[in-house]
């Protein structure tokens, strides 16, 4: 609270929570002796001082033992309030109390007087900026989301394209996508994708510490204690979060989905998910932006988990934005690769993750992806990048080099090796990678879907589960090398130092000075001093406040008002409802300038044994004994003696000339042998790029262009039994009348063990596209990449017939009979070809002759159905001849004894009583034929039966008949078989 030594407060500078003039708190009596010294961080959140010519005659007497402070004359005035007041709050002090004092209104708890600097004029306006800057930043990530997802012919509605952003900022800040489908002749269905924009995020995180520093009230006084300032920081992220939630998460786009025949889909994201992220991302972001001035403020030395977290952070930003850089550069390669420029806009927001994934790769960890229906896979970067994984573990390498330097050069220099720093570092990066691995870098998608079969599933990318353990071993080797590196590249050439921390740093390293503590004087007497609670937060200095924590010691009295109080501080009665706390007497006058804090803290001289001092003229400047500390200004202890007043640690010897020539001398030869081999491996690299999995199928590809089947056959086995393979010849590929033309041949995946190659092929001018497999073969001289082909290309295909024995394909003949070598009229054979375009038909004989057509072999599913062709054979004039004389000869038996009684004649002349049989007329043609069978035009048999004592002189009766059978061809001729005679 201002004390009687500020006269000169302005009336106006009161703020909202404090009382009214005329009224006082109770107090400790050493809380007049250094309000005025605090004045400049929170003059306004002390109780409104009284008019300075006022007699305060309330003040509490100093105790015995302490002597008596002499005030300045003042004369007796009365009061001034700001503005009328009830009569109540202006009655004149009341005769029970001779002093005037008056009991003052209850004041606000720690919490709300914490609070309300949020709702201050400079609070609110600092708590729109930092939403409207998350709002900007999320609102850039999801335009460049919006804008890489663009193709060249898509365009949409402005108030499309409005709410798309707006959705897309919700998928940004956390909210994901749910896309959900109303009721259709295909059931209910519903979608959600889920990521986190680590890259966007990040920067949401840049830019709000950023405007707290630029945007802190000086005038604001600390917080009390970090609670206080965790809870108001609770505060002010829930507000935001509230408001983006509502912004970003309640758009939604309607539409139709063609797919369940629903005409109400709607795609929106989760408010709820926004709510939490954002808060989550603030509450951190806004603490520690507030807390770590304020601990460098007070002077409260960092523990033990601070600093490990900090050297957890520290190892984390430099291994992300290191594969950051990685990862943009895998953007620009692919986007150029894929002729997609906007797919690099699209990654920006995403860079974070896109970091994470390279960075679990580069320390030999696997990407994991998982589906409901296929089950799970796990990659490497040998099987995603081949020979270009080196690149990331080199990229791995440098980052472990630069974090172990940085790292160690922020730790205290104590001459030795440190074991028991070395741990920490692991298990913090062990349990940030468990958080990142859990979901946070990964990207999921959920489906569900009902209907006559209710369908649900699942896909999910992220890391592997060894990724955790392996980033902490990596950061036990940074550990142990923060423990060395620094101290080796000093001796070798200290100049090394300023590529990897900032001269303060290395002056400090150099110095053994770790971050500035603050010392207890030695053999201080403790007291035990109470809280006041009705100071609170409206205290100049926080009344429960330690310079060695956050809750214990009284504020040390600044120096302009030490000089008036004398003897020895005694502790004020505890106040009812507050627990005392320990704080040690005196405090050292060191702390009396907080305007500059490098004060606070004088570097030790180097050297052994060294005494700590004050600069010249300083105002901390106390006489004090050689080589001892003087009263009232506390030793710093080094960091590296084992005992107190050890002094710093001794200095870094430099290499003798010899010593630092040798080394350098090794570390060359290890750098040109490192040079070598980087130059092998990218020799290396360059000789297995030209060994393109694309290369075995171009190869292969080439040689059915040039109609070598049987090479073709050779280099990759069809699969096939040899009776399929009398196709895959020379003589018949050669013979197609159109082979296949190689448009493009690329590898579209490649990993370690095998590849996927796409090939785009044309067949007389119809295009079609196939992926075949390519396995790893035997490297040759151990390193380079040798591949096979696994898949031949060759189209199965149906040949059928009417009336055809056989047919010729190409220069070969296929027969369509059956095993017996029976010709039933029609049938059909399966066959094996390489991709063309084949002539079918026949060169025929005597006795038939075969339609032509051609067979276009391409892959089933190019062609859309099987591939197969249908002839016809069309039998000869000289077969039909051969067939009619049969017929006839056959029918002239049917008239001669005894054949006329065969069952394959008419029924006429099958008799023994007749006197004459004899053709009347004999077939003349057909009235069917085929190659198969047969039936004649009608013939007349004449036949006259035996005369009898009724019939003297028989008629001869004459019966028409037709010769049917079978046509068969024994060694190329012709044989008519079953021959029969009928009506």
């Amino acid at each position: 609270m201002p004390s009687a030594e500020n006269p000169g407060s302005d009336p106006q500078d009161r703020p909202f929570d404090a009382p009214e003039a005329g009224t006082q708190q109770p107090q400790a009596p050493h809380g007049q002796q250094y309000g005025q010294q605090a004045q400049p961080y929170a003059p306004q959140a002390q109780q409104y001082a009284p008019h300075p010519e006022q007699p305060q005659p309330h003040l509490q007497q100093p105790q015995a033992h302490l002597e008596q402070p002499q005030p300045f004359p003042q004369q007796p005035q009365p009061p001034q309030p700001l503005a009328p007041q009830p009569q109540a709050q202006q009655a004149q002090p009341h005769p029970a109390h001779p002093h005037g004092h008056q009991p003052s209104p209850r004041a606000d708890t720690p919490f709300v007087a914490e609070v309300k600097k949020s709702f201050s004029r400079d609070g609110i306006i600092t708590l729109a900026v930092i939403a409207a800057a998350t709002l900007g930043v999320a609102l850039i990530g999801s335009t460049l989301l919006f804008l890489g997802g663009l193709t060249s012919g898509s365009g949409v509605e402005f108030s499309q394209a409005m709410t798309i952003l707006l959705i897309g900022t919700g998928l940004v800040l956390g909210g994901g996508v749910q896309v959900d489908a109303g009721a259709g002749p295909l059931g209910e269905g519903a979608a959600t994708i889920s990521v986190f924009a680590l890259g966007a995020l990040a920067v949401v995180v840049l830019v709000t510490a950023i405007i707290v520093r630029y945007r802190s009230v000086p005038k604001d006084s600390p917080a009390p204690n970090a609670a206080l300032q965790l809870g108001r920081a609770a505060v002010d992220s829930a507000l935001i979060a509230l408001v983006l939630a509502l912004v970003s998460g309640l758009p939604r786009l309607s539409g139709s989905a063609s797919l369940t025949g629903s005409d109400a889909i709607q795609v929106g994201t989760n408010p709820l998910r926004i709510f939490c992220t954002v808060f989550v991302l603030l509450l951190v972001t806004l603490y520690l932006a507030r807390e770590i001035p304020r601990r460098k403020l007070l002077g409260i030395r960092d523990g033990g988990l601070a600093l490990t977290l900090r050297e957890g952070a520290r190892f984390l930003a430099v291994q992300f934005s290191t594969f950051a850089v990685v990862g943009l550069i895998a953007l620009v390669i692919i986007a150029i690769r894929m002729e997609a420029p906007l797919a690099i806009l699209a990654g920006l927001p995403l860079l974070g993750n896109i970091a994470g994934f390279a960075a679990a790769l580069a320390s030999f960890g696997g990407v994991a992806g998982a589906a409901s229906f296929t089950g799970s896979a796990t990659a490497h970067a040998g099987d995603l990048l081949g020979g270009n994984a080196i690149w990331v573990h080199l990229a791995g390498l440098l980052m472990m080099i630069f974090a172990a330097v940085s790292i160690g050069l922020h730790r205290p220099r104590t001459g030795r090796f440190e074991v028991a720093r070395v741990w920490q570092l692991p298990a913090v990066v062990l349990l940030a990678w468990v958080v990142l691995a859990s979901g946070l870098l990964g990207i999921g998608a959920t489906g569900a879907a009902t209907g006559f079969v209710p369908l649900r599933g699942a896909v999910q990318l992220g890391l592997d589960w060894s990724v955790p353990f392996l980033m902490a071993l990596v950061a036990a080797l940074v550990s142990l090398g923060a423990e060395v590196l620094p101290l080796f590249l000093t001796r070798l050439s200290p100049g090394l130092l300023r590529a990897f921390a900032s001269q303060k740093t290395i002056s400090r390293w150099l110095a053994g000075q770790p971050i500035p503590p603050v010392a207890a004087p030695a053999a201080a007497p403790s007291t035990t001093v109470a809280a006041d609670p009705a100071a609170g937060a409206n205290a100049p200095w926080p009344a429960a406040m330690s310079f060695g924590s956050d809750t214990g010691a009284v504020p040390p009295l600044p120096q302009d008002h030490a000089a008036q109080a004398t003897g020895q501080q005694t502790a004020p009665p505890p106040v009812a409802g507050t627990e005392p706390f320990e704080t040690t007497a005196p405090p050292p006058p060191a702390l009396a300038s907080a305007a500059h804090p490098a004060a606070l803290f004088p570097l030790p001289v180097r050297g052994p044994g060294a005494a700590t001092s004050s600069p010249a003229g300083s105002p901390d400047a106390a006489p004090a004994a050689a080589g001892s500390p003087a009263a009232g200004s506390p030793a710093i202890e080094s960091p590296s003696a084992g005992s107190p007043g050890a002094g710093a640690p001794p200095a870094i010897a430099p290499l003798q000339p010899s010593t630092k020539k040798g080394l350098l001398i090794g570390v060359f030869s290890v750098l040109g042998v490192v040079l070598l081999v980087v130059a092998g491996v990218i020799a290396t690299a360059a000789i297995n790029s030209t060994r393109d999995p694309a290369a075995e199928v171009r190869e292969y590809l080439q040689l059915l262009a040039d109609g070598q089947a049987e090479a073709a056959t050779e280099m990759v086995d069809p699969g096939l039994r040899t009776a399929d393979r009398e196709l895959l010849t020379n003589e018949v590929l050669g013979s197609a009348s159109k082979r296949i033309e190689i448009v493009e041949v690329q590898t579209i995946d490649r990993g370690a063990s095998g590849a996927s190659v796409s090939a785009e092929l044309a067949i007389d001018g119809e295009r079609f596209s196939r992926t075949f497999a390519v396995s790893a073969g035997p490297k040759e001289f151990l390193v380079l990449d040798t591949w096979k082909l696994e898949d031949a290309l060759v189209v199965q295909g149906n040949i059928s017939g009417s009336d055809a024995p056989a047919v010729a394909l190409g220069t070969a003949e296929v027969k369509l009979e059956s095993s017996d070598g029976a010709f039933t009229g029609s049938g059909s054979k399966s066959v094996y070809l390489y991709p063309g375009v084949y002539p079918v038909g026949g060169n025929g004989d005597d006795y038939f002759r075969v339609s032509t057509d051609e067979l276009r072999a391409l892959p089933e599913e190019v062609a859309g159905s099987s591939v197969s062709v249908h002839v016809e054979g069309e039998p000869t004039d000289k077969l039909k001849e051969e067939v009619l004389k049969a017929a006839q000869a056959r029918a002239t038996k049917c008239v001669q004894v005894p054949t006329n009684m065969d069952a394959a004649c008419p029924y006429s002349v099958q008799s023994t009583k007749l006197s004459e049989m004899k053709i009347v007329s004999q077939p003349q043609g057909f009235e069917r034929f085929d190659m198969s069978s047969f039936t004649t035009d009608q013939g007349v048999v004449g036949t006259r039966r035996n005369a009898t004592s009724f019939d003297k002189d028989p008629k001869l009766s004459e019966d028409k008949f037709r010769m049917s059978g079978r046509i068969e061809f024994e060694n190329g001729k012709p044989v008519v078989k079953d021959l029969s005679a009928g009506w």
